[in-house]
């Protein structure tokens, strides 16, 4: 939940436009030059899903990082490719499930 209101509160301050998949992204402004960052969060009532997407300058590709508590005290941080983002729901529920039924053994 932290990571949404951190998505939120940044939008609310530097605004926010349509993202891929429905999800709304907002720039996050920094002094690092060489590398962008966006956050990419689904609208609405917390706690919503978020992922933070880096480009480096030097490359051609966008690295997106996803963070989010499962039951249990379980955590789950995955790392994805920025093209798989208009899918964000299918590979959120897949990997969310992929990890529960690894620990249920």
């Amino acid at each position: 939940m932290k990571e949404w209101a951190k998505a939120k509160a940044i939008a609310s301050m530097h605004g926010d436009e349509p993202g891929p998949g429905g999800l709304r992204a907002v720039s996050v402004p920094g002094g690092d030059t060489d590398r962008r960052t966006a956050i990419f969060f689904e609208a609405g009532n917390a706690p919503g899903y978020v992922a933070t997407c880096d480009r480096s300058r030097f490359e051609d590709r966008i690295t997106c990082v996803r963070r989010l508590a499962l039951r249990d005290g379980l955590a789950l941080t995955y790392r994805f490719d920025g093209t798989l983002l208009p899918n964000w729901g299918r590979l959120d529920r897949r990997l969310q499930e992929f990890v529960l039924n690894l620990k249920a053994k």
